[in-house]
C-alpha cells in the first residue's frame, strides 16, 4: 500500500505543472497510477476537491488508484494518520516530505519516502526498467532500491 500526501508532492512538482491545481490533480493522479499499476495507491488531498459538500470524498480512478479529499474541516494529514491507525496490520509506504507527518506515523510498518525521490525514481524505472509487475511497488522493493542508492 502507499498513500501519498498528494499536494505535498504536487508542490515539489510545481516546475512542471500549469497553474489550474484541479487539472494537475486529475494529471498526477492518472501518472502515478499508470506508473504503479499493480499497488494498492491512495492519493490524499486537503479540502473537499471543489464540491460543495463540507466532507471530503473519494473515489476511484483505477482498479488499484482511488483519490481522497478530507473534507473542509479535515486536514489530508489527519485522514492519513486516521487511516494508518485503523488498518493496524497493512504495510505502508508513505510518500510526503512533512515532518510533522512523518513524526505522527513513526511505527514499525509505516516506511517513509522523500516525495521527488520517490516520484523520481519510479518514473526513471518504469522508463528504463520492464520490472516483474508483481514485484514492481512493493515495500520490500522501496526498501531495497532506496538502500542501494
Amino acid at each position: 500500500m502507499i498513500i501519498i500526501d498528494g499536494h505535498n508532492l504536487l508542490f515539489q512538482r510545481k516546475d512542471e505543472f500549469k497553474p489550474n491545481i484541479e487539472t494537475e490533480i486529475d494529471r498526477q493522479t492518472k501518472l502515478i497510477s499508470s506508473l504503479c499499476p499493480n499497488k494498492k495507491v491512495i492519493l490524499v488531498y486537503d479540502g473537499t476537491g471543489g464540491g460543495l459538500s463540507e466532507h471530503g470524498f473519494e473515489k476511484n480512478v483505477s482498479k488499484t488508484t482511488r483519490i481522497v479529499y478530507s473534507g473542509k474541516h479535515r486536514n489530508a494529514d489527519n485522514w492519513i494518520v486516521n487511516y494508518i491507525s485503523i488498518h493496524p496490520q497493512e504495510m505502508i509506504s508513505l510518500i510526503t516530505n512533512d515532518l510533522g507527518l512523518r513524526n505522527r506515523t513513526k511505527v514499525k510498518r509505516v516506511k517513509h519516502f522523500n516525495c521527488l525521490d520517490w516520484f523520481n525514481k519510479i518514473s526513471d524505472t518504469k522508463k528504463i526498467s520492464k520490472r516483474n509487475k508483481n514485484e514492481f511497488g512493493s515495500q520490500e522493493y522501496w526498501e531495497d532500491y532506496f538502500s542501494e542508492n
